[in-house]
């Protein structure tokens, strides 16, 4: 009888960008080559599956799916599945487990390691490869912690870890201010603090051809960053492991001191911080400026007959639908905006003039609890799920799939469940919402104000004007209630 009768071979190919060289994919398939030409394996060409750049712990391997799928043809396209190691093919257990048994009892197709060839027709086999995997689980998840700990220390020693930000260069590991580029981190700073906004700064450097260091425009956002940034005071800072760059009000951002030269003084950094603040708290950072609008009740009028909205025809010709200029509405509509700030100051004057419910409250904790809930009922599915797989109800695919799609919900309702704000209470409600449509108020109603200022307060306050003439009513949305 052939010790090694002959098969045909697919063969699997992961490789990190972070690894050695050893595991390019290159020299991953040429040891690949090579054993299959000393097993008797004829290894196909149009079965050569390569992940670059991709964790063996995540699912989404897209070269690994398609050679799962692959494998399920009718008739068989391949015997057997050859990795340069088992580690290749997967660092997590219960994933192994689970697409080794897809392949082997429902394709019929096994997996064998170049580097740790065991013997796959001998039941020691079995507890072997467990070894190995559990090593591979193991040293995956302690390098994990070790490069997450080498980065913290560094950080805390003030080490830079990272492409210099705008108005630096490295230096021998160290961030050294450019001089073409640092003049203009003190003019942002001085523009931001002096009231121009993120979209006018972004545009105003794109006209002067300055580019960022990815030689990229620059955008509202590019300057909200630097503007955040605590490099420019001397600093560095180490966004936690999951958050998003742009997380800067996350309480357990790190920030120690650099080893490089400040670029901004604490006085401008605190000044502009402040403004951030107040920028935030009025209106979103990167809808288009004020300064562009005609009037400040632009973009929140609309007409009651057709749903367009009304556009100005100049200070002294007021709103009219801008449907009804191309004859797609029967009804004008005009109206003045001295009207809507009528409206507006009798609704403070009349505290019964503004109907809002204060069972917001109630409504965030009926909320969370649902969220809570449902992410325990979930976790509760998934322990089940496991059990049935176990006892062999359920199949491994069946589990694998639905199992991804359990985790998926739970990533949704932990993420619907952290963005609930904290309810107020109905009293603390009730002068919050009455105090910033004063203040906004105070400002569309003083001449002193620009268009763009009254803009950005009546944005605060404003989701949307109604307006009909024919039964002179005008319907206010304020942004601030909950229905």
């Amino acid at each position: 009888m052939e010790k090694n009768p002959p098969r045909l071979g697919a063969c699997y190919i992961r490789v990190s960008t972070e690894e050695q060289a050893e595991y390019s994919p290159a020299s991953q398939l040429h040891e690949i080559q090579e054993f299959a030409a000393r097993n008797n394996i004829t290894l196909l060409n149009s079965h050569i599956y390569i992940d670059s750049g991709i964790s063996g712990r995540k699912d989404n391997r897209p070269a690994f799916q398609q050679m799962i799928a692959a494998a399920k043809g009718n008739p068989r396209p391949f015997d057997v599945v050859l990795v340069y190691k088992y580690s290749r093919f997967a660092r997590d257990r219960e994933n192994s487990i689970v697409y080794k048994n897809i392949l082997r009892k429902q394709c019929g197709i096994s997996v064998l390691s170049v580097k740790e060839p065991i013997d796959d027709s001998d039941k020691m086999s079995i507890l072997m490869e467990s070894v190995i995997e559990a090593m591979d689980e193991f040293y995956s998840v302690n390098l994990s912690e070790d490069v997450r700990r080498t980065q913290k220390e560094k950080h805390l020693r003030g080490e830079l870890q990272s492409i210099p930000s705008f108005g630096y260069r490295v230096e021998n590991n160290h961030l050294v201010p450019r001089d073409d580029e640092a003049p203009i981190v003190h003019e942002i700073f001085s523009s931001f603090i002096a009231g121009v906004g993120y979209y006018a700064i972004a545009r105003h450097l794109n006209e002067l051809g300055i580019r960022t260091h990815r030689g990229n425009k620059f955008e509202n956002r590019t300057v909200e960053y630097i503007i955040h940034n605590p490099v420019y005071i001397g600093k560095l800072r180490r966004m936690p492991a999951g958050k998003a760059n742009r997380d800067y009000d996350n309480p357990q951002l790190m920030i120690v001191d650099g080893q490089h030269q400040a670029l901004i003084d604490d006085y401008t950094w605190q000044a502009a911080q402040q403004r951030a603040k107040e920028i935030k708290a009025i209106c979103r950072p990167y809808h288009k400026p004020a300064s562009s609008k005609k009037s400040w009740l632009s973009g929140l009028l609309y007409c009651a007959s057709c749903g367009s909205k009304m556009v100005s025809g100049g200070s002294k010709a007021g709103f009219v639908c801008g449907a009804y200029s191309k004859g797609a509405c029967p009804v004008r509509n005009n109206l003045h905006q001295d009207f809507v700030v009528k409206l507006l100051k009798n609704d403070l004057a009349n505290p019964e003039a503004i109907h809002y419910s204060n069972s917001t409250a109630a409504k965030k904790t009926d909320e969370k609890a649902i969220l809570e809930s449902q992410i325990e009922r979930l976790n509760k599915k998934i322990l089940r799920l496991r059990e049935a797989y176990l006892s062999g109800i359920e199949d491994a695919e069946t589990y694998a799939t639905t199992k991804l799609s359990i985790e998926q919900e739970i990533t949704a309702a932990k993420q619907q469940l952290a963005n609930i704000p904290q309810p107020l209470s109905p009293d603390d409600e009730n002068e919050q919402i009455r105090s910033i449509i004063a203040d906004a108020v105070s400002v569309i109603s003083d001449p002193a104000y620009s268009t763009a200022q009254k803009n950005t307060a009546a944005e605060k306050i404003i989701e949307k004007i109604i307006y009909d003439s024919r039964a002179n009513t005008l319907q206010l949305y304020y942004r601030l209630f909950w229905n």
